[in-house]
């Protein structure tokens, strides 16, 4: 089976209508999204409703958290939660009641699908962990990959019954052991934070234990001058270009 694993679209239409395409020709099984649909972006409706009317499950994001808890939208910082009561007057009823449903994992055969790390951790960043914390999940994850979303990053990280390592994903194929667990960040659709400003999601091929990793080219101005247009801040905008990598160098 192919599966198009997306994440962290926030909004981003213009981005998501990009993926679609690339992912329709790719001819994949199934298509899952890990959460993060709204917020930054100028069309949270658009991309929710490509969400409800394609069918396509989806997990519980900190984002969707945030828009129904006034106790985790506190945690935000001013521009996501300015972002946040934006975004809410954007969307419609029927979008709210479908973020109040959202489950905050699905399990799939051998594989688990979370936001934030397993088992069913909506906001935590899996590079928080301490060590021997990682290793516990490890060690208690059921299923034999997870795929997470969160850190809008592109990376693995693989445990081979006694420990574990940290790895790249590289745009492409990447062939994985199947012979140990995986955790497996799809990185962003909406909103990448790795140095290169494409859209970014995974094929998992759970026959050829392979993670295609796909860079999707999409008209950032376009998405950018929405962002304008809508009264988000300025800085939702202005990191879709940013080089992360010329950043810290």
């Amino acid at each position: 089976m192919k599966i198009a694993i997306i994440s962290d679209i926030h909004g981003n239409y213009e981005a998501l209508l990009k993926v679609d395409e690339d992912i329709q020709k790719a001819q994949v099984d199934k298509i899952i999204c890990l959460g993060d649909f709204i917020n930054y972006g100028p069309q949270p409706e658009e991309v929710s409703r490509y969400l409800i009317e394609n069918k396509i499950p989806c997990v519980m994001g900190n984002h969707e958290n945030a828009i129904l808890h006034k106790e985790a939208l506190a945690r935000f910082n001013p521009d996501a939660i300015l972002s946040i009561e934006i975004t809410r007057g954007l969307i419609s009823e029927e979008t709210l009641e479908y973020i109040a449903n959202l489950p905050v994992n699905l399990i799939m055969d051998n594989m688990l699908f979370v936001h934030g790390a397993p088992p069913d951790s909506i906001s935590t960043y899996i590079y928080t962990f301490e060590d021997e914390n990682l290793l516990k999940i490890f060690e208690e994850l059921e299923q034999q990959f997870a795929f997470i979303g969160h850190t809008h990053d592109t990376n693995s990280c693989c445990y081979d019954g006694q420990d574990f390592e940290f790895k790249m994903l590289y745009p492409g194929i990447n062939q994985i052991n199947p012979k140990m667990k995986h955790i497996i960040n799809v990185g962003s659709v909406g909103q990448p934070r790795d140095g290169n400003s494409d859209a970014k999601y995974v094929i998992f091929d759970d026959a050829e234990f392979t993670v295609d990793l796909r860079y999707v080219k999409y008209d950032i101005d376009k998405t950018a001058k929405l962002i304008a247009e809508r009264n988000f801040p300025k800085y939702n905008a202005k990191r879709l270009y940013q080089n992360w990598l010329e950043i810290l160098g």
